[in-house]
């Protein structure tokens, strides 16, 4: 039987990245709401937020 992978699917692995970049932004939200926007903790996800987001974008351009 043939199995979804999200390597042979770029729609899949796009809908993946972003309920990650999704649940990563509302993690932000909170972070910043608990630790204010100057906070390292804050910096540190919106700094990872920015990678995740980076990727999708290069993975992207190289379809």
């Amino acid at each position: 039987m043939y199995g979804l992978s999200s390597q042979n699917q770029p729609g899949i692995k796009a809908l993946i990245h972003s309920e990650k970049i999704e649940a990563k932004r509302q993690q932000l939200f909170y972070v910043a709401s608990i630790y204010g926007m100057s906070a390292e903790e804050t910096l540190r996800c919106s700094r990872e937020l920015d990678r995740m987001i980076i990727r999708v974008q290069t993975d992207s351009l190289a379809i």
